[in-house]
């Protein structure tokens, strides 16, 4: 070796270490002053919100919690300021870096801290005593107590493993610490309490029921139409036999972590990652990324598991017969999924096959005979579902006819984030990947990918806006589907190109994104745990049976919510189908003038001794309250006309139980016209 070659070898060595050493010099500033930030925010948060409850600060015992955030803040500002003097604390740094390096114990007690620190903040948030005290219930502190745990253990696992990729630690943070608190947040759902602790439960048990009517109410009943692929999977247990309430609870928790993680799964066989560690990231990623707020429903997962484990560009008859699978079921599924089976096929099989032949025509003729195919037979399953006997048609005819409510793309009561911001920032990745492979594709290639985009995305605006369309982004799921595919073939190099050879680099703050929302949406994700009192739910039960049993000598009782207390034998009474909440409030939304007018009329001719409904608001709420739209329909169309027939006889707050019983006076004339036409 010459002197020259020596002299230069030694300089870029050195220019290697100055340059290793200024990006670890730029992490800790970053990571320092991110939780300078956040530690000042999260103390003002808490103080502000302690103040609005009119508690002492400091005479109470929030002192010490407040206390440590605000030492916590100074701590870090502090440390934050020395990390410009290299001398001061660059070199102490080093020399702990030195000394925990020789102790294998340092780091296992530095794993250990780490996950007692997440078990710590999931007691916190579900099973403290403190869990529903107002400043800790908003998602803005949640997501705040998240980052600061991820934020110190990255810069302790940094400081203690000095020779891995800071990238790679913080991965490894953000991915372990938000699996923990999406698994706690759904394990939080099992409850034995035989009242409804989610909305949508209301509905989905009953529904699900009905596969099994006649061994649970007596009689056989047709399935309903509403959500049909979904009841199906719930109804498994009722096809099996009697299961208390928290089976079925349980079932649905292992069909949502079972399906995503198959989903999961099947994405990362065709993506091929050559490093287990790698492989196994990816899945716990793409499980939180389909279990995200406004994620993937379960149930719709299965069309996109049969088309990443069926779908292959040498194997033309499987891949036809996994999208025909998969959009069946996405027929029985949900309107707006009719076309996604062929159009997830089409972009896998534009991602991975380049044109290399002659004929253009030769090339589309695949994905043209796939998405005709497919969409024929989701059209045909959703019309079958339509057709079932004795079904409510009128359900699937008339729920395009809602009105859309523009106003919720902006930030609004139901939703405040809006529709639109969320929507920019999940975008970003996918149309910048797509933007950067337009001169690497064929034209045909990319419009292709392009265009499967674009309906995906305004489909689920569409839906989104709709009325009753929800207060989060699950309308967008397909689009966030198909995005995410397209980001991943991209960040691992799948994807076939036409013009050039030269992979494309995905930039750092493109993939931060993509981990950090589902990773925010999982520590939002934490709800407490519903307390269950035996004594308190059996005195609630018992004055439900005893109206019940009283009502039930006279007349028919209509358990228009709680329907569940019914399914699982902790009321006795026969059961009247009619004018679930759910389905009632879809008529409403859509102004179903047959089907209103039915129930006016039972209504007005006192057909129900006792009604069981859910406490109604007598009064308008407007656009300035959640759901207010959907609240005032629900004012005009339904709790009106009930309360001009029938009176409140008694109530249970806490489960939010009202009875109704007909009112003494009987109407001379039952005028349905006036309450349809009252309705906005």
């Amino acid at each position: 070796m010459t002197l020259s070659n020596y002299s230069g070898k030694m300089k870029a060595n050195k220019m290697s270490k100055i340059t290793k050493h200024s990006r670890s010099l730029s992490f800790l500033h970053v990571i320092l002053l991110a939780l300078s930030i956040l530690h000042a925010i999260a103390a003002n948060m808490l103080i502000e919100g302690l103040r609005e409850s009119r508690v002492d600060v400091w005479h109470s015992n929030w002192a010490v919690v407040t206390a440590g955030l605000i030492g916590s803040t100074v701590l870090s500002f502090i440390l934050f300021a020395l990390s410009f003097l290299p001398g001061i604390f660059t070199r102490p740094v080093q020399f702990v870096q030195k000394q925990l390096a020789k102790s294998q114990a340092v780091m296992f007690v530095a794993v250990v801290i780490f996950f007692a620190s997440v078990g710590g903040s999931i007691w916190w948030f579900i099973f403290s005593p403190y869990r529903n005290f107002l400043p800790f219930r908003t998602d803005a502190f949640q997501s705040l107590s998240a980052f600061l745990v991820a934020g110190w253990a990255v810069l302790i696992f940094k400081i203690i493993w000095t020779n891995v990729d800071t990238r790679l630690i913080a991965l490894g943070v953000v991915l372990t610490q938000g699996f923990l608190l999406k698994l706690a947040s759904l394990l939080a759902t099992i409850s034995p309490t035989p009242f409804v602790i989610k909305w949508e439960e209301n509905y989905r048990f009953y529904y699900a029921s009905l596969l099994a009517s006649e061994r649970v109410y007596g009689h056989a009943l047709p399935l309903s139409p509403v959500d049909f692929s979904l009841n199906i999977l719930n109804g498994l247990p009722f096809l099996a036999g009697d299961f208390p309430i928290w089976f079925h609870r349980l079932w649905w928790v292992l069909l949502t972590l079972g399906l995503a993680g198959l989903t999961a799964w099947a994405l990362t066989l065709r993506l091929n990652p050559n490093n287990r560690l790698v492989r196994w990231s990816l899945i716990i990623f793409l499980v939180l990324y389909f279990l995200q707020e406004g994620g993937v429903k379960y149930n719709l997962l299965v069309c996109v598991a049969i088309i990443f484990l069926g779908f292959s560009i040498h194997h033309p008859w499987r891949s036809l017969i996994a999208v025909l699978l998969a959009s069946f079921w996405a027929g029985l599924s949900r309107v707006n999924w009719l076309p996604v089976p062929s159009l997830l096929a089409i972009c896998l099989y534009l991602l991975e096959k380049r044109i290399d032949s002659k004929s253009i025509l030769l090339y589309l003729k695949r994905p043209v005979l796939l998405g005709t195919a497919g969409l024929i037979t989701a059209l045909g399953a959703y019309l079958l579902v339509g057709k079932l006997p004795g079904a409510a048609h009128s359900s699937v005819e008339t729920m395009l006819q809602q009105e859309f409510l523009w106003y919720r793309l902006l930030p609004n009561s139901t939703y405040p984030p809006g529709i639109l911001i969320p929507v920019l920032l999940l975008s970003l990745p996918v149309f910048w990947i797509l933007l950067t492979l337009r001169p690497k594709l064929h034209v045909i290639r990319f419009m292709g990918l392009f265009l499967s985009v674009l309906v995906l995305l305004g489909g689920g605006i569409l839906v989104s806006v709709k009325i009753g369309g929800g207060s989060d982004l699950h309308n967008l799921d397909a689009y966030l589907t198909l995005s995410v595919t397209i980001c991943l073939y991209a960040f691992f190099q799948k994807i076939e190109f036409d013009f050039s050879t030269e992979k494309p680099q995905i930039p750092w703050w493109m993939f931060a994104l993509i981990v950090l929302l589902p990773f925010c949406s999982a520590a939002k994700s934490l709800q407490p745990y519903p307390s269950y009192h035996s004594e308190e739910t059996n005195e609630a039960l018992e004055i439900i049976n005893q109206e019940v049993q009283e009502a039930v000598q006279e007349g028919e009782v209509l358990f228009m919510f709680q329907r569940q207390l019914l399914t699982f034998g902790y009321v006795e009474s026969p059961l009247v189908p009619e004018y679930e909440n759910v389905f009632l409030l879809d008529m409403a939304l859509t102004r179903h003038e047959t089907y209103l007018q039915k129930f006016y009329t039972d209504l007005c001719h006192h057909r129900f001794r006792l009604i069981v409904s859910e406490i109604h608001k007598n009064s308008l709420q407007g656009r300035n309250f959640a759901f207010g739209d959907e609240n005032d329909i629900w004012y005009f169309a339904i709790t009106r006309p009930l309360l001009e027939f029938y009176q409140r006889s008694g109530s249970i707050p806490k489960h939010n139980v009202e009875f109704y019983v007909p009112r003494p006076e009987t109407a001379s004339q039952c005028d349905f016209q006036s309450f349809f036409n009252s309705i906005p």
